[in-house]
């Protein structure tokens, strides 16, 4: 799948670092940051519900809502028995998770996520100490209004980015295709959380 629009340029320099195929370390499949204040009790927003492209309008809004219900519920600590929890809001600006949508027709990527402190200031999740406040997930409609992006592989998308978001990387291995956090969008990632991702997940936020 395919990508422009206007963003601060560190952004899109974010977007771009963050797409890049990585190998990831054995047994490791998460950054060293994670959600500040965890993924309990939080709020998700987006900035318009749909986006129309090549004659079709894609409805965004549904694919994150379906995305954040699989995440929700899922118990991310092995010592609480707080689950995973985000709610949506209408006050985008104050929002922990925000997506949007975007065309970029002059990179790779198809689904991106930035990380941002607490002042607002973007963070890299490979070389940056420290945790994230907030996140935001972009849809690059150059590629996902395409009639081949269908709504499994774009709620795909969004779960996947949003595992980002709580601190998982990609995996890249062959044996791994079938996992939500499969760095291609395609037909073999998971379109669900997969016992991989509750497992990881679980060794971040348990630490």
């Amino acid at each position: 799948m395919r990508k422009k629009k206007i963003w601060i340029v560190i952004f899109v320099c974010l977007f771009v670092f963050t797409s890049y195929v990585r190998p990831v370390d054995a047994g490791r499949y998460y950054y060293s940051g994670k959600l500040k204040g965890g993924v309990s009790g939080r709020t998700w927003a987006i900035a318009q519900n749909t986006y129309n492209l090549y004659g079709r309008t894609v409805n965004y809004y549904d694919a994150a809502l379906n995305a954040i219900y699989n995440w929700n519920s899922i118990n991310p600590t092995t010592t609480s028995n707080v689950d995973v929890s985000f709610s949506h809001t209408s006050n985008f600006s104050s929002a922990t998770l925000k997506f949007v949508i975007d065309v970029q027709e002059d990179v790779f990527w198809d689904g991106a996520a930035a990380y941002f402190d607490s002042n607002n200031n973007p963070m890299n999740p490979y070389s940056d100490l420290g945790d994230w406040s907030s996140a935001v997930i972009c849809f690059n409609a150059y590629y996902t209004n395409l009639p081949e992006c269908t709504s499994s592989m774009l709620k795909a998308l969004a779960g996947h980015e949003i595992g980002h978001t709580f601190g998982l990387d990609d995996v890249t291995l062959t044996s791994d295709r079938y996992k939500l956090m499969w760095y291609e969008t395609g037909p073999y990632r998971a379109s669900g959380i997969t016992t991989d991702e509750i497992n990881w997940i679980r060794i971040i936020y348990s630490n």
